[in-house]
């Protein structure tokens, strides 16, 4: 039997929900990473795109995972947004942590994990 080279150019990531609603994340050709959201039979989505550092050739785990979280606040924010909801501490503190998370990786370093 002939083996099958995979060279899928999108992977999903990861599948979760938040306040009840499916979030997709997906990586596209290693440097752009969308989230998808179903809210009231509607899907949302968005993406960002996080270039490997200079001298890299791909994300590093750890950075992959940063962007991870960082696309998992945004699908949270959509969610709010749609629904009307306002911001919780906590939350407000996670999108703080993007913020400075997208800080870091702007200025081409590794962001706390």
């Amino acid at each position: 039997m002939a083996k099958i080279k995979n060279k899928s150019v999108m992977s999903l990531l990861m599948v979760m929900s938040y306040k009840g609603c499916p979030v997709y994340i997906r990586q596209v050709k290693g440097s752009v990473f969308i989230w998808d959201v179903i809210s009231n039979n509607q899907l949302f989505s968005s993406y960002i795109v996080i270039e490997p550092r200079k001298g890299e050739k791909k994300l590093s785990l750890s950075e992959r995972d940063e962007v991870i979280k960082m696309c998992y606040a945004g699908a949270g924010a959509t969610i709010d947004g749609i629904l009307g909801i306002k911001l919780t501490e906590k939350e407000e503190e996670i999108l703080k942590m993007f913020d400075e998370a997208k800080k870091v990786i702007d200025k081409g370093e590794t962001p706390n994990a």
